[in-house]
């Protein structure tokens, strides 16, 4: 029986849904329709119809164009339960779309390892990698190699899923070459774990196109395993896991999709209709009399070798459920890890649900930033409407806030609370500071004071929730030389491993001059 999810959901909901379009009024509406969905067990049927496309539509729309962490989480866990059960007509036309947006997903720590059980689960129910060209190039096309490696991944779970579709549609996968090629150089990649992702593709690629017309796919693998001995053993052991497991997964799809076997139904065991059965067994030939005794008493007849044949179809279909039964025990224990690895990740979020993960593209604001001071470092969102009324909701007036301002302008009434505040933002003052002060000893950075001030990046903590890579310090600050971006990446990450010491005054100067190429 089918859960009609969507359908409990009211009116207003699908009103509040169209008209979302900031992070808070999406995030709410995803919380309403979780807890609709947490209570259900794994794999129930979810029940279509025009309210369900209608929200399934909505959430495709969001994880395209939503860069708030927790929404993304939420529409993540959202489809990990839905799509199993959901019949894929539903959300079919857009699966090129959605596959695009999941891809995107890959460069956000956080929500990493949800994007690709839901992207395998959306290939195997109606995806088709020949059709998601432009999903593929702007993956192939990343310099992230946390990415490069998430897609290798994908793809080799995709043939270990389901091999038999995997096969066909590898063809238009390989068909422009700058799929392998991109796997081959991976090879080669410092990140270990994209290595091994690009090995395990290869991997599907030397089983699937083995036999093919086509040789130049299987000519590449050979002239790598040729060149470097160590990569051809790694591939010769991926092939043979990868052949184990594809073997048992192509089994449990077949059993699985088998039409169900009528059972024969067995003589009645008593009542009038022995003797016709004896009349049978005997007036047949000497096979049939010898079948006859099979039975024994007035009412068994001839029934006993039919009954026999049913047992023996019987057993057959019992040791194939039994070999399903263990296949889907070990599926559901794995998706129970999965399961309990997300729940310990949202206890944590949970705990820290007032922080706002500040990147690149979200539309971060001086009021986002000030927003996040004020809730999840000092942990006072009751002031915040009066900050907003003062017009002072902005992170760049921190410093100029003083005790009398803080009681007569925002009412802090509360002793206690007046000094907590003041404490954090003498704190706070101190690393702007410290900050500044680093920056215009830096050389390289000097251009940049203005374009930090006007962003209100004024600490090392709010620069490090800023830019999670070098690309987003170089496209957070205009910065086109590349040494710059790189130089202010390398100190970022030395001020997360704690080696920056706060101290601007022992850090020495750059001395690097070439600052020709400023911010725009």
């Amino acid at each position: 029986m089918s859960e009609d999810i969507f359908g409990k959901l009211s009116e207003e909901w699908y009103t509040n849904a169209g008209e979302a379009d900031k992070w808070k009024g999406r995030f709410a509406c995803c919380n309403e329709v979780w807890d609709l969905l947490e209570p259900l067990a794994e794999g129930t049927k979810i029940k279509g119809g025009k309210k369900t496309e209608k929200a399934m539509m909505y959430f495709i729309q969001w994880i395209d164009v939503e860069q708030h962490v927790f929404t993304r989480v939420k529409l993540l866990q959202i489809f990990t339960k839905v799509l199993p059960g959901l019949k894929p007509d539903i959300y079919e036309k857009k699966n090129g779309k959605m596959a695009e947006a999941l891809m995107r997903q890959w460069v956000e720590k956080k929500v990493f390892r949800f994007v690709t059980p839901v992207l395998v689960m959306l290939w195997q129910k109606c995806g088709d990698i020949g059709k998601w060209s432009s999903a593929i190039s702007g993956t192939l096309e990343s310099k992230n190699p946390v990415v490069k490696g998430a897609f290798w991944t994908f793809l080799a779970e995709a043939a270990e899923t389901d091999p038999a579709k995997a096969k066909d549609e590898w063809k238009k996968l390989l068909k422009s070459g700058e799929v392998l090629d991109g796997a081959i150089v991976d090879t080669d990649n410092r990140n270990n774990d994209t290595k091994k992702a690009a090995i395990k593709f290869i991997a599907s690629v030397a089983i699937f196109m083995a036999k093919d017309k086509d040789k130049k796919h299987i000519r590449k693998v050979d002239n790598l395993c040729n060149e470097d001995a160590k990569k051809k053993g790694l591939i010769d052991t991926e092939k043979e896991n990868m052949r184990a497991i594809m073997k048992k997964n192509a089994m449990a799809i077949k059993k699985a999709s088998a039409p169900k076997k009528k059972k024969t139904a067995s003589p009645a065991a008593g009542g009038g209709g022995g003797d016709d059965q004896k009349q049978q067994a005997s007036g047949g030939g000497g096979k049939k009399k010898r079948a006859a005794p099979a039975s024994n008493g007035g009412g068994g007849g001839g029934g006993g070798a039919t009954v026999m044949v049913a047992n023996a179809a019987s057993n057959e279909e019992v040791n194939a459920l039994k070999e399903q039964i263990a296949t889907l025990t070990k599926t559901i224990e794995e998706q129970k890890k999965d399961v309990e690895e997300f729940k310990a990740f949202m206890d944590d979020e949970k705990k820290s649900r007032n922080r706002r993960r500040l990147i690149v593209g979200t539309g971060a604001s001086i009021h986002d930033l000030f927003e996040n001071f004020l809730l999840a470092t000092i942990g006072m969102p009751h002031y915040l409407e009066r900050f907003k009324t003062a017009g002072a909701n902005d992170i760049r007036m921190v410093e100029h806030f003083d005790v009398p301002f803080l009681k007569e302008t925002i009412g802090v009434q509360n002793k206690l609370e007046g000094k907590l505040l003041v404490k954090f933002i003498g704190k706070f003052n101190e690393e702007t500071m410290q900050f500044r002060e680093w920056l215009k000893k830096q050389n390289v950075m000097r251009a940049y004071v203005n374009t930090f001030e006007s962003k209100g990046i004024i600490t090392w903590g709010i620069l490090s929730d800023y830019c999670e890579t070098i690309e987003a310090v170089q496209d957070a600050f205009r910065i086109k030389n590349k040494a710059h971006a790189h130089f202010l990446y390398t100190q970022l990450e030395r001020y997360r491993n704690g080696e920056l010491s706060d101290n601007p005054g022992s850090e020495t100067d750059s001395d690097d001059d070439d600052s020709d190429d400023d911010s725009d």
